[in-house]
C-alpha cells in the first residue's frame, strides 16, 4: 500500500485501538498471547537486554511487558499516530526511561544495528500490512542476535478462508486473489492484507534464514517462533 493509504487508515485507528482489550475475547487472546512470550523470553533477562517490537504501534504491549521485563524496548512503526500514542501510554506506564520509540519502515531498519536485538515480537499482525515481506523478514533477521529468539504473528490463510466463505459469502474471483494472492481484503476502509499459512509463514522465515520452531504454533493467530543461529 502507499503511504497516504497506510496513514489514513492508521490515523483513527490509533484513536480506538487501545480499547479492543476490554473485550472478554481480546483479554483471552491477551492472556494467553503473554503466556507464550513468558514461556520463551526469560523473566531473568537484565536491563541490557533490549526487546523490538516490530510495529509496535501505539506501545500496549511493551507497557504490559515492562511490568515483567526489566529490559529496554524499541518500538519501531511507520504510523507516527501510532507513536504519538505510544508516547502517552508509556508516559503513564512510568517506564520511558526503558523505551525508544523510532518512525521508520520495517523493511529498511536502517536505524538498527546488525545483531543488536535480543529478543523479536511482533503482535497482532503488523507484518500483515507490509508487502515486501522478503525485505522485511531479513531485516529482522539482520538485527537479531545470533542464537535469539523472534515470536511474530500474522493474519492466517484458513481463517480468512472459512470467514469469507461463511461469514461475507465472497464470490469466486475474491476467493481465487485470497488463494492465490495470500492476500485479504476485509472492507471498503481496510488496507489489503498479507495472509499466512503455517506453510507460507515457515518458508517466509527459513528464507530470511530463521531456524523454525513448530511448537510455538498457536491454531487461532497464526503465531511462530524462530531461533537465529
Amino acid at each position: 500500500m502507499d503511504k497516504k493509504e497506510f496513514d489514513d487508515f492508521f490515523r483513527s485507528y490509533s484513536k480506538n485501538v487501545d480499547n479492543a482489550n476490554k473485550h472478554g475475547f481480546w483479554k483471552l487472546s491477551d492472556a494467553i498471547i503473554t503466556q507464550i512470550i513468558k514461556n520463551n523470553i526469560s523473566v531473568a533477562i537484565d536491563e541490557k537486554s533490549v526487546i523490538l517490537d516490530a510495529g509496535g504501534g501505539t506501545g500496549r504491549w511493551v507497557c504490559d511487558l515492562g511490568k515483567i521485563y526489566k529490559s529496554k524496548f524499541i518500538i519501531y512503526d511507520m504510523s507516527r499516530d501510532m507513536l504519538e500514542k505510544a508516547k502517552e501510554n508509556i508516559r503513564n506506564a512510568n517506564i520511558g526511561n526503558r523505551v525508544k520509540l523510532i518512525e521508520g519502515d520495517l523493511r529498511n531498519m536502517k536505524s538498527l544495528e546488525a545483531e543488536s536485538i535480543d529478543y523479536i515480537i511482533s503482535i497482532y499482525s503488523p507484518l500483515s500490512f507490509v508487502y515486501e515481506k522478503g525485505k522485511t523478514f531479513s531485516e529482522l533477521f539482520r538485527v537479531l542476535k545470533k542464537g535469539a529468539k523472534i515470536i511474530i504473528m500474522g493474519h492466517g490463510f484458513y481463517n480468512a478462508l472459512a470467514s469469507k466463505i461463511n461469514n461475507y459469502c465472497a464470490n469466486i474471483k475474491e476467493l481465487e486473489i485470497l488463494e492465490n494472492e495470500q492476500i485479504v481484503k476485509w472492507g471498503e476502509h481496510i488496507p489489503k492484507l498479507n495472509i499466512f499459512s503455517k506453510e507460507t509463514l515457515e518458508n517466509n522465515l527459513k528464507q530470511a534464514g530463521f531456524f523454525f520452531r513448530k511448537d510455538l504454533w498457536s491454531a487461532s493467530v497464526c503465531s511462530a517462533g524462530a531461533r537465529r543461529f
